[in-house]
């Protein structure tokens, strides 16, 4: 992976303030869930073609 897009998305401001209250990244936490559901859609369809 070399190359990045940038990908945004819109959240309430107060699941926004809470984030940041909590000391979460959002970019991090995003990216793991992206990558999660890409290896999970992935999987199944693998499965689908067996």
């Amino acid at each position: 992976m070399g190359i990045y897009e940038t990908i945004s998305v819109k959240v309430p401001s107060e699941l926004k303030e809470l984030m940041k209250q909590l000391g979460i990244k959002p970019s991090e936490v995003l990216r793991k869930a992206i990558e999660d559901e890409v290896r999970k859609r992935q999987v199944q369809k693998i499965k689908e073609n067996l």
